[in-house]
């Protein structure tokens, strides 16, 4: 029974010791964030796409016509094609006209930051995704600093950042059961051994206890339709980017009426 309970010993100052390294590893993070004002930090999401439809070009030029900064497009890979635009890829609509990243990138070129969400990164394609991202960038060298790739399977987004490009992180967290400590550790763990440029998450995560955990590193958010709590988000300095269906008018121009005042 003592034998018992010293194996029992060892194993909790073992498991303590793992816990005191992730959080100090993940305390040595520090981000500086990416913009600074209210303007650059409200992105569109999918473009303005309340007369055309989202994920295309005519969205994402008339979000430059509103002077949107950024946009955010979603990306599926697709072998033999290449790095689609498109949130819901069906086996259909492989077979019409599809709209590829590149394209995107070689028609608004660095006039946008770009939010990459990347729908189905894997480890399996890696070195094809890989090559399709290098391949903009060779043509592209000024979009390096301004393609960030979203996505929550961390492992294979990890070693993209070890090739010298930004990677933002999604991250579902709140404090509810004994298996969110977990989750928690092992997004710490995984932070803290990583080259992030940010964490992403839906605003209604951001509760207490999310900023609490994650204060130190930069956010891109993700979708807010109020002008009201656009700017209120805006406020926090951790907060690099904010998503929006709203359209320019609705963003900036109300902004500049509440500052009028």
């Amino acid at each position: 029974m003592k034998r018992f309970w010293q194996c029992v010993l060892l194993v909790l100052m073992f498991l303590l010791g793992i816990l005191t390294y992730i959080q100090w590893r993940f305390n040595q993070v520090v981000q500086i964030p990416l913009t600074e004002n209210y303007q650059s930090k409200v992105w569109s999401h999918r473009g303005v796409h309340q007369n055309v439809s989202e994920n295309t070009i005519a969205a994402f030029q008339l979000a430059k016509d509103q002077n949107f900064k950024g946009i955010e497009l979603d990306v599926f890979y697709e072998k033999g094609q290449g790095l689609i635009v498109s949130h819901n890829i069906r086996e259909e609509a492989l077979e019409e006209e599809i709209l590829l990243l590149k394209e995107v990138v070689n028609e608004f070129e660095d006039k946008f930051f770009y939010w990459v969400d990347f729908k189905n990164l894997t480890k399996e394609d890696y070195s094809s995704i890989l090559n399709e991202f290098n391949q903009i960038f060779e043509l592209h060298p000024n979009v390096r600093s301004k393609i960030y790739i979203e996505s929550g399977n961390g492992l294979p987004l990890r070693k993209l950042s070890k090739e010298n490009i930004n990677c933002i992180y999604w991250v579902q967290y709140t404090k509810l059961p004994l298996k969110q400590f977990f989750k928690l550790q092992y997004i710490k763990a995984l932070i803290g051994h990583s080259n992030f440029k940010g964490i992403s998450t839906h605003f209604r995560y951001m509760d207490i206890h999310f900023k609490e955990q994650f204060q130190r590193l930069n956010w891109y958010v993700f979708t807010v339709n109020s002008p009201r709590h656009l700017q209120r988000l805006s406020n926090f300095k951790q907060v690099s980017a904010i998503l929006t269906d709203l359209e320019g008018k609705d963003v900036f121009e109300v902004y500049d009426k509440m500052h009028s005042k």
